[in-house]
């Protein structure tokens, strides 16, 4: 999670998944990491909109890892999920197939749609959604930072939120292991790390060793609303993908 280093009351949480172990996956993720803390400590939530903001870096994290590839020789592809949370709004952007979920006690939780083969066939009426997932290329990324087409991210935003509303930002390696419901359910029951640090486990054993990296960045909102409402954001991540990390950050945001 990143705290903004210009306004106390706005956070960015950002997940990504690099691609390819033998391409450079692990550089991919910390580059894109990496960048989207520099470009967002620029980012002035008075003065900036948010939506041109992920638009922005998206377009530069994909250069970024085309460049390096090239430098190094190696083709560094990598996923992205990220929610940027103000006092009257939340917006979230996702390349690839990390998935940003919205969770709120009482109604069925959302997330967003993946950038998957097999989500074009079944968007295209090509084929029904059974037989999509069959397709022997169902799992192939269509939109993806570092590949050869720049990406079109997926924005969305709302500014309907309140309190213990979550906010899950989770690689496949998790949401292929757990159902809609069971992130839902952790996200409500358990403090953001025990909740986090659950999917990991559950998705880890259900995979018995043939799973792919489990990542997980939770942010629950505290307070009675936008205005008085703080965020605990929390990150854990599988071993094999990076580290275990907490930190509490004040914020308001909107969902």
């Amino acid at each position: 999670m990143i705290p903004s280093p210009i306004s106390a009351r706005c956070v960015l949480g950002v997940l990504a998944d690099g691609v390819g172990g033998r391409s450079g996956a692990r550089h991919a993720a910390e580059a894109v990491i990496r960048s989207a803390r520099r470009s967002f400590a620029r980012f002035d939530p008075a003065r900036d909109s948010a939506h041109d903001f992920f638009e922005r870096l998206v377009r530069d994290l994909h250069d970024l890892l085309r460049d390096d590839g090239a430098r190094a020789g190696l083709s560094p592809h990598s996923t992205f999920a990220a929610v940027l949370l103000e006092p009257t709004r939340a917006v979230w952007c996702h390349v690839g197939d990390s998935r940003v979920y919205r969770v709120r006690r009482g109604l069925p939780p959302r997330h967003t749609s993946d950038h998957r083969y097999e989500r074009l066939l079944i968007e295209q009426g090509r084929l029904p959604p059974e037989r999509a997932r069959l397709h022997p290329q169902a799992a192939r990324l269509v939109h993806c930072l570092g590949a050869a087409h720049r990406p079109r991210p997926t924005i969305g935003s709302t500014r309907a939120i309140g309190a213990d509303d979550c906010f899950v930002l989770c690689s496949d390696g998790i949401w292929e292991h757990l159902s809609t419901s069971e992130i839902a359910d952790l996200a409500t029951a358990l403090p953001p790390r025990a909740a986090a640090g659950s999917m990991i486990d559950i998705a880890r054993e259900r995979a018995r060793g043939n799973g792919d990296n489990c990542s997980v960045a939770l942010l629950r909102v505290d307070g009675p609303g936008p205005r008085g409402a703080q965020i605990r954001p929390h990150s854990p991540q599988a071993p094999g993908g990076a580290h275990r990390d907490t930190r509490v950050t004040a914020s308001p945001p909107d969902g």
